[in-house]
């Protein structure tokens, strides 16, 4: 524990080489500290060491099935490693176990519009999603609203994409999302074209 402990202040200050080091030893030391393995796979997403994080989260998944955040950050992670199969059914075990989930339930909507391999795309599935999710939150996240106007037009429904887009950018630039107010700038030109996003492009 006090291995993780000083990872974690190191992690915080980006000695992002050196928290590996001790979070390696507090694993290593106790291989059930399932923070530790948590934290490592976080600095090592971070690196870009995708599959040494992957390896930890899946070991904490092993263990405690029904923690969520690791759950999130396995498929967000197995995303970045371009292991879409495998993050779609990440996200969908979560749903299972927590179907009103909002962030589980956003990647997987925004994975299934988005996603570079047309075989894991489902358009349909993701509006679905994305309409539930925009109901649910009554329209005030915005990130919600970027994944919906995704799936809009991924299923060919330019026009509310772009209306969509354009809600998601006003409250965005209310919230001072600025990161968020660029992508979604971004994504809404492509709307307007007729054209949907995927994942990874600029």
């Amino acid at each position: 524990m006090a291995h993780n402990n000083l990872a974690n202040l190191l992690a915080v200050e980006g000695h992002f080489e050196e928290a590996i080091q001790h979070y390696e030893l507090a694993v290593k030391s106790d291989p059930e500290l399932d923070s530790a393995h948590h934290n490592l796979a976080l600095v090592l997403r971070r690196t870009g060491d995708f599959n040494g994080a992957i390896n930890h989260l899946r070991t904490v998944i092993r263990r405690q099935p029904g923690r969520l955040d690791t759950r999130v950050e396995l498929g967000e992670t197995l995303v970045d490693a371009e292991r879409y199969a495998e993050a779609s059914e990440v996200f969908r075990q979560g749903l299972e176990l927590a179907p009103q989930h909002i962030i589980l339930g956003n990647d997987l909507a925004w994975l299934l519009a988005t996603c570079p391999d047309s075989r894991q795309r489902n358009a349909k599935r993701a509006v679905q999603l994305g309409e539930s999710l925009a109901e649910s939150t009554e329209h005030k996240v915005p990130g919600v609203l970027d994944t919906l106007a995704a799936a809009y037009a991924e299923a060919g429904r330019f026009k509310e994409a772009v209306v969509t887009a354009r809600e998601g950018l006003a409250v965005a630039r209310a919230n001072n999302d600025t990161n968020l107010v660029a992508q979604l700038t971004h994504r809404l030109a492509l709307y307007e074209q007729r054209q949907p996003y995927r994942l990874g492009n600029p």
